[in-house]
């Protein structure tokens, strides 16, 4: 792993701006055998193989008119890398790479790398290339800040501080879609009139903690969200297309905290804070309503027992202008070979606290 990091200023600094226009330079070969040998196995029971290419594409069809069930068998070998240098080879294969029913084979996720805060294209880096790729957003996506991403959906922000607007965007395909507006969230309000308490209305990463979607397909996909304000965060769930967020009013009213979200066997499992300790473990669901929609999303509540391991002691202490958090827990839900796992870690953070000079300072 260091030896993979060890040049990673050198990759940041790679140019890859002509990278779609020379996706075709840089296809694997091995592809195009694999679909010469397709080709070549489907119409030998139908006559026999020419030794001249004139009667090969006579006999067998040009290369860019592959039957489209050929072609979903050829993308579901290919990584995400490649299928974008397939789609830049002619416009045919294009059309059929943005298909969204036909998945990538299984890869390393790439890392979004950090960016400013409103930006026209992201940074991407691949674990298993060992380099930096950048794509351009769209310029509905202009101005806009990314603060997440799930299923290959990245979520991004952009428009005023009172009335941003989230939306969900495939940086690949570069199709996207709007998610409810946060204004049909009360507490929505609350968050922007905290400006005056230190907190910065411009940045929506303050509100929205996690945004997690149930599919890659979003015309049966649910979106759940958790928003945060200073002491407490709650649940909300949405279809794309809906006019406003379904709040699930359970956590507020226990006072539980919740730390993490993610769909797992058709229900949406929730990491909260556990109430009391007991012997036992406890799971409870509960079914939230989709706004107007007749189906509901069953929610299971998972105690968060990482909280009982004996060797958290948790420490804050304040040195001049500077705050200090240590052993703090922070704690996920991920799933792993169909198994849910808690992944806990101890983090340490240290934070600047303005000194009464600069709070004078602001009020002059």
């Amino acid at each position: 792993m260091a030896k993979l990091y060890g040049n990673l200023g050198e990759y940041l600094s790679f140019n890859v701006s002509s990278f779609l226009k020379q996706q075709s330079l840089y296809f694997s070969f091995s592809v195009f055998s694999f679909l010469k040998q397709q080709i070549l196995y489907r119409n030998n029971k139908k006559s026999k193989l020419s030794k001249s290419s004139k009667s090969f594409v006579h006999e067998y069809g040009r290369w860019d008119e592959v039957p489209d069930d050929m072609m979903g068998e050829i993308l579901g070998r290919l990584n995400i890398i490649d299928r974008i240098r397939l789609g830049g080879v002619c416009k045919s294969w294009r059309s059929i790479v943005k298909q969204k029913d036909i998945h990538s084979a299984p890869s390393v996720p790439w890392l979004l790398l950090p960016h400013a805060p409103i930006c026209n294209s992201l940074s991407f880096f691949s674990m298993s290339e060992g380099i930096v790729h950048n794509i351009k957003l769209p310029k509905a996506a202009h101005g806009g800040w990314c603060f997440g991403s799930s299923k290959g959906w990245l979520t991004i922000a952009r428009g005023t501080h009172d009335d941003p607007q989230v939306f969900l965007l495939n940086p690949i395909s570069g199709f996207q879609r709007h998610l409810p507006s946060l204004t049909t969230i009360p507490s929505f309000k609350d968050f922007v009139d905290m400006g005056s308490l230190g907190w910065d209305p411009n940045c929506v990463t303050s509100f929205i903690q996690k945004i997690e979607l149930s599919s890659t397909d979003l015309s049966r996909c649910i979106v759940t969200a958790i928003f945060r304000l200073p002491t407490a965060n709650f649940l909300a769930v949405c279809k794309v297309g809906d006019k406003e967020w379904s709040v699930f009013q359970g956590l507020k009213e226990k006072g539980s905290y919740c730390f993490d979200i993610k769909f797992h066997e058709d229900k949406l499992c929730a990491l909260v804070e556990e109430e009391e300790e007991e012997e036992e473990v406890r799971f409870f669901c509960h079914t939230m309503e989709l706004g107007s929609h007749e189906e509901a999303v069953v929610l299971k509540l998972i105690p968060n027992i990482s909280a009982r391991a004996p060797f958290l002691n948790e420490e804050e202490t304040e040195i001049g202008d500077i705050w200090i958090q240590r052993n703090a827990l922070q704690s996920h839900l991920v799933e792993s070979d169909g198994e849910l796992l808690i992944v806990s870690a101890l983090i340490n953070s240290f934070f600047s606290v303005p000194g009464e000079e600069d709070e004078e300072e602001d009020e002059d």
